[in-house]
């Protein structure tokens, strides 16, 4: 089976292998697989953590990945800024998408200011999520969201805070933002486990939606 990375996927045989590099002859199309309705928002944080969660994510399948730096997250060094980390983050999400059997790759955004994250259009049907152990329980969220599901078609941003967490003033801006806070539970989770679980929660309720 291969795939473009952007939803194409086709049945193929395998002609020649050597140490490096491989030749297939296309057999047949495939169906093609309906593009991740999921983009994640998450910190530039710790690069091994980092990178762990855009593998664990590509195969829960994301449209996007979107770094953001938050008030906490501006000493972090380097991960998400550079282009080389980048590179690896894509490479990562590469051997991600084989094991999984899908067939898009996530677009990466370079790392912005929440406020000029925040500016961006909202798309139709878009909902906003924040992880944030305050909001409102996450099986509620979710189960609205699969009603809604039902009638029309619906995609998600998933938005987590940084490893020391977000101030009030940020929360704020989020909420004036559309984003709806969301608790998965009362203790303190590091960034990479809260966007694991939100994106579990969105592509269970996204489910609802497939043929």
């Amino acid at each position: 089976m291969l795939t473009d990375g952007h939803g194409t996927r086709w049945a193929a045989s395998l002609t020649a292998l050597e140490r490096r590099t491989g030749r297939c002859r296309l057999v047949e199309p495939c169906p093609s697989e309906p593009q991740p309705a999921v983009s994640l928002w998450i910190p530039v944080a710790n690069r091994d953590r980092t990178l762990w969660l855009v593998e664990k994510s590509v195969e829960l399948g994301v449209a996007s990945i979107r770094w953001i730096e938050w008030e906490r997250s501006r000493s972090v060094a380097d991960a998400a800024r550079s282009p080389a980390f980048r590179a690896r983050a894509l490479t990562r999400a590469e051997a991600a998408l084989k094991q999984s059997g899908g067939a898009w790759l996530p677009r990466m955004v370079e790392p912005a200011p929440l406020d000029e994250a925040l500016t961006l259009d909202r798309a139709p049907n878009e909902v906003r999520w924040l992880a944030d152990a305050r909001g409102e329980p996450s099986f509620v969220v979710a189960n609205r969201l699969s009603l809604a599901v039902a009638k029309a078609p619906h995609a998600v941003s998933v938005l987590v805070g940084p490893e020391g967490g977000f101030t009030e003033e940020e929360a704020a801006r989020c909420s004036a933002a559309g984003f709806d806070s969301v608790s998965i539970g009362t203790r303190t989770l590091r960034f990479e486990t809260a966007a694991i679980a939100m994106l579990g929660l969105a592509a269970s309720a996204l489910a609802v939606a497939r043929p």
